[in-house]
Order: C-alpha cells, then sequence, then structure tokens
C-alpha cells in the first residue's frame, strides 16, 4: 500500500487530465474577455447609484469594451463557463469611468441596456 492520500495514484496516472484540459479550455476561450467596474444594485434605479460604489470587476464576451449589447454573457471571473455568469439583477457599470450604463442580467446575459446621465 502505497504512502499519501487516496488519490495520490490516480492523479499519478493522469486520472484528472480532463478536468484540467476543461479549465484550461476555460481560461483559452476567455482570453478576448474585457474587464469592466460594476455593482449590483439591490433597489432602485442603477443610475442613481452614485459612482463611488462601482467597485466590482466584471468581464463581457463582446468584441471590445464598450461593445456590449443587449444579448452579451457577463461574467464574474474570465472564465468562459456557465458557473461564473452573473447573477441575474441590476447593475451599473462602466469601462473607461466616465459612461455609465445601468444593465439588467437575466441568465447570465444583458436583458436591457440604459444610458446613465
Amino acid at each position: 500500500m502505497a504512502l499519501g492520500n487516496s488519490n495520490a495514484s490516480a492523479q499519478s496516472r493522469g486520472k484528472n487530465k480532463a478536468v484540467v484540459v476543461k479549465r484550461r479550455k476555460e481560461v483559452v476561450l476567455a482570453k478576448d474577455f474585457h474587464a469592466i467596474s460594476g455593482s449590483l444594485i439591490t433597489g432602485g434605479a442603477p443610475c442613481l447609484l452614485h459612482p463611488n460604489v462601482v467597485t466590482q470587476s466584471y468581464f463581457h464576451s463582446a468584441g471590445s469594451a464598450s461593445g456590449y449589447t443587449v444579448g452579451t454573457f457577463f461574467f464574474t471571473q474570465k472564465r468562459a463557463h456557465e458557473n461564473y455568469y452573473l447573477p441575474n439583477g441590476n447593475y451599473k457599470v462602466t469601462h473607461n469611468g466616465t459612461l455609465y450604463r445601468g444593465i439588467t442580467i437575466a441568465n447570465g446575459r444583458i436583458a436591457i441596456i440604459e444610458n446613465c446621465k
């Protein structure tokens, strides 16, 4: 009997290779994702939130930082997997710190976009 935990021999035989390949694929698919700042709005309109409160980093799959439209996927991490979809709700986001938008996320995608003044 070998010393160590019960998984040591399985890992040495490459049994976790499928998991490693899957995670690597998520990272490679997300290499072109763009980061933006945002915050979840728990009550009220997203545009009423003060800009200094927009502090979280989110990622989206649009072609450019400001190119997100209705239907664009948003993620909590830079990984292309449904486990990292942004939770449903209203968010205030910005890609450059001057232009703010209120977005509504449903099933990981933008359902509604409004420009904040």
